[in-house]
């Protein structure tokens, strides 16, 4: 079943048809002292009623899919009206109205990422429904088969992928927009059939378990202190080659060595160098 646009009828000739019932039938039972004509501004009233019950109002991003006595007869999108969204129908289908686009936010779920850690993540997504009678007919409720797919793919993108990860390797906090995308294709092909499409995707919460995060944290100060150190002892090994270059000219390898271990010293110490003097006469 796909879904059948229905261009409804202009509103303006039913409006007219329904305030003259009407009128006619406020005149005739507020005049008529009884009888029949009394019993005609009854049924006028009342077919009035009639033809009014076929007018109804859409807002943007809403629709109304219509049954012919339970049988899908067709859809009026809001857009698709002569007069903007208001619109008019027979009064003999039954409508239903429906939003036809909409967003999901996640509840903060925990899982465990490739390596087995575990973390919180959230998502939002943002679908459409782009076939009324599919994703009304084909399912039970498009909301709860939204909701449910979302976090089988959250859970599913977590578990494919590392929290953290060294650089050139991709992972949930490096590459979030990356994977948010990775995450609606992974949604979206869960949908086939069903007349839904996910139109984005964001992460919009991610962290370690509450029962972990010291430990990682502790974890990444101690990869930095690490990083950094490197950094400094390589940086020292540099300057210490060049100052030897420079004026360790005419000097024995016990004093070269000397003055290699002073400026290692000096260049890697956290504690600012003292100097001393040397005072000794040969």
């Amino acid at each position: 079943m796909e879904e059948k646009p229905i261009a409804p009828h202009s509103p303006r000739p039913p409006l007219a048809v329904a305030a003259t019932l009407g009128a006619a039938a406020l005149v005739l039972v507020l005049v008529s002292q009884g009888g029949a004509p009394k019993a005609t501004g009854y049924a006028l009233g009342a077919a009035g009623l009639f033809v009014a019950k076929g007018f109804f109002f859409l807002n943007p991003g809403t629709a109304v899919v219509l049954r012919w006595f339970g049988t899908y007869a067709g859809t009026v999108r809001a857009e698709s009206g002569p007069l903007g969204r208001w619109f008019w129908v027979s009064p003999l289908y039954q409508k239903q109205k429906i939003a036809t686009w909409g967003r999901f936010q996640s509840e903060q779920l925990k899982v465990n990422d490739q390596d087995g850690s575990p973390i919180v993540i959230s998502a939002n997504l943002g679908y459409t429904l782009e076939d009324t009678a599919r994703a009304l007919f084909h399912l039970a409720d498009a909301w709860t088969f939204v909701r449910l797919q979302s976090e089988a793919g959250i859970r599913s993108l977590a578990m494919r992928h590392l929290y953290d990860a060294p650089p050139g390797k991709r992972s949930l906090r490096g590459d979030p927009a990356i994977l948010a995308q990775e995450l609606r294709d992974e949604v979206q092909s869960h949908m086939a059939g069903t007349g839904i499409r996910i139109a984005d995707a964001r992460i919009v919460h991610l962290a370690y378990a509450p029962e972990i995060v010291t430990l990682m944290l502790q974890a990444q100060q101690a990869g930095a202190a690490v990083a950094a150190s490197r950094a400094i002892v390589e940086n020292a090994v540099q300057c210490a080659e060049a100052a030897i270059r420079r004026l360790a000219h005419g000097m024995d390898e016990e004093q070269r060595a000397r003055w290699v271990h002073d400026l290692m010293v000096a260049l890697t110490s956290q504690v600012a160098a003292r100097p001393v003097l040397d005072t000794t006469a040969e």
